[in-house]
């Protein structure tokens, strides 16, 4: 009974979380494209002959939600994986001091390569936008 009710809470808490989230991302998201939009209505005009008007399309277009993406999703999920990290190690040091060990030895080179890998990934995404604006 009890048990059901904390579930329950829980999920209520975490969908009135994400509705906040979501909403203040939009919020963020207009707001950050009505002032670029604005900032490139006050550019010269020699600054749209050298720019290409598919270029600014796209970046105005893409850039706002990858920084709502990148706002709303991965600082609550930053801060939720901090938590678990730590809650998580402090339970594996109490439970096998051994298996915490090898975990300090295997996941920091883990860690390293996914870093390489993101910035691998953020290079070709880069690539990508720039292709498009192209056409």
């Amino acid at each position: 009974g009890a048990l059901l009710v904390v579930f329950g809470l829980q999920g209520v808490m975490m969908t009135t979380r994400d509705g906040m989230l979501s909403v203040a991302g939009e919020r963020m998201a207009a707001r950050l494209r009505r002032q670029v939009f604005e900032a490139v209505l006050r550019q010269d005009m020699s600054f749209f002959d050298k720019t290409r008007t598919g270029e600014l399309l796209n970046r105005l277009a893409s850039d706002t939600s990858v920084i709502q993406k990148a706002i709303t999703n991965n600082v609550t999920s930053a801060l939720r994986s901090v938590g678990m990290v730590i809650g998580c190690t402090t339970m594996l040091i109490y439970t096998s001091p051994n298996l915490a060990l090898v975990s300090v030895l295997v996941l920091p080179p883990g860690g390293i390569v996914a870093v390489y890998m993101g910035r691998f990934m953020k290079k070709k995404q880069a690539e990508v936008q720039d292709a498009l604006a192209a056409t």
